[in-house]
């Protein structure tokens, strides 16, 4: 009898060591096991499973989930007594966000944001579900007409201002963040990028091809890739020319 105990207590022991250590705050991938009415069900290798609440997802994701799907997962909460342990896919991909966006930041780096809507003053955006903003006078090198365009468009841009969480692991409730965004100044960063590359190759002579950029009476300004060009009316054709307009448009 004092065996079997022994080698009951011997069994347990090495159950447990093969369990995972998971801690509340940690970020760890997990396997999806089911979808309940109460959520996800995940395996994260702990002796109980986790659940992430089902808001977490839209409809077209919960009909696509399989078994055995790889998922990363924030641990919010343990409880041992109750054997449950709480999760957050949103929570998970946001702190993953937080940190691109920090580095990016401080390196000065561009990132890639998707245009969610419109609204006064510029338009919304989000990056790994963190909601951020453009300002209309930040969306171009000049100032935007039409802000609808932009909905559902992924654009590259420079970060103006951050204000992250202050713990990105710990409790996030009622915390204030902020995130602006510059698409200007990552086109006008390009621009010069491109100018310099331009100008290493223009020479007299070539030829090279442009775009249309302003009409005047006298000419009109052509784009040639970051660095402008003028067309003066005498040399657009041999034939006499009242306007330029008669053989260009914008664009």
């Amino acid at each position: 009898m004092q065996g079997e105990v022994s080698e009951k207590q011997e069994l347990e022991s090495l159950y447990e060591s093969s369990l995972s250590h998971v801690e509340r705050g940690e970020i760890l991938k997990g396997k999806i096991m089911g979808i309940r009415s109460d959520g996800v069900i995940v395996d994260v290798g702990y002796k109980f499973e986790g659940i992430i609440p089902l808001q977490e997802f839209s409809e077209e994701e919960l009909k696509n989930i399989k078994e055995s799907d790889e998922i990363e997962v924030f641990v919010e909460k343990i409880d041992d007594a109750q054997g449950v342990i709480s999760l957050s896919r949103d929570r998970a991909k946001k702190i993953k966000g937080w940190e691109i966006l920090i580095d990016s930041y401080e390196k000065r780096i561009p990132v890639e944001v998707e245009v969610t809507g419109k609204t006064k003053g510029g338009v919304l955006t989000s990056f790994y579900g963190i909601k951020g903003f453009i300002p209309a006078s930040h969306l171009e090198l000049r100032k935007p007409k039409n802000l609808d365009e932009y909905t559902g468009k992924l654009l590259k841009v420079k970060i103006e201002k951050l204000e992250p969480p202050k713990n990105l692991y710990g409790q996030w409730r009622n915390i204030k963040t902020s995130l602006i965004l510059s698409r200007k100044s990552y086109l006008e960063e390009e621009r010069e990028r491109l100018k310099k590359e331009l100008s290493k190759k223009i020479k007299e002579g070539i030829r090279i091809k442009g775009t249309v950029k302003n009409i005047t009476n006298y000419g009109v300004f052509v784009d040639l890739g970051g660095l402008d060009g003028f067309l003066h009316i005498s040399d657009i054709s041999w034939s006499r020319v009242k306007h330029p307009s008669q053989f260009f448009d914008i664009g």
